[in-house]
């Protein structure tokens, strides 16, 4: 029986990565668009 234990969505990653914590990071950020999300406020604040 092999059992996997997944810790990140589907697609995602690779199969393997690194154990490097900024690929991980950055892949989860542009994964849900956060820096969008923090580009519009910092252009948001610019504008005014």
């Amino acid at each position: 029986m092999e059992l996997t234990l997944v810790k990140a969505l589907c697609g995602m990653f690779e199969a393997k990565i690194d154990n490097d914590l900024k690929i991980v990071d950055t892949t989860i950020r542009e994964y849900y668009e956060l820096n969008l999300e923090e580009e519009k406020k910092e252009n948001a604040k610019n504008l005014i």
